[in-house]
């Protein structure tokens, strides 16, 4: 719902915030390599301009999709760890599910 009020260019926003913190090396916190994600970062993911990154984060942040870790000086998406679980070993579990049906 949070989302359908908002342009299309915001929601493109939160794909790409999800994006960098699912490939992030903290998952779920906005960071590249090593460092916190910058509004530059964003707009250079998200193929947005800057005006339109900086109201979409604070839009996030507002409605409490994003938080700020003040440690890591970075933003972090909102209960990461409850909707996001690490990937299994799809090949395994492909393997596996193979051999059951032999």
């Amino acid at each position: 719902r949070k989302l359908r009020r908002v342009s299309p260019s915001i929601r493109w926003l939160w794909v790409v915030v999800l994006a960098v913190a699912c490939s992030s090396p903290l998952r779920g916190k906005l960071m590249i390599g090593t460092l916190p994600a910058t509004y530059d970062d964003l707009v250079d993911e998200a193929s947005l301009k800057l005006k339109e990154v900086v109201e979409g984060i604070g839009y996030f942040l507002d409605e409490g999709m994003l938080v700020k870790d003040e440690t890591l000086d970075c933003w972090v998406v909102s209960n990461w760890n409850e909707r996001q679980f690490e990937s299994d070993d799809e090949t395994e579990r492909t393997r596996k599910h193979r051999s059951q049906e032999r």
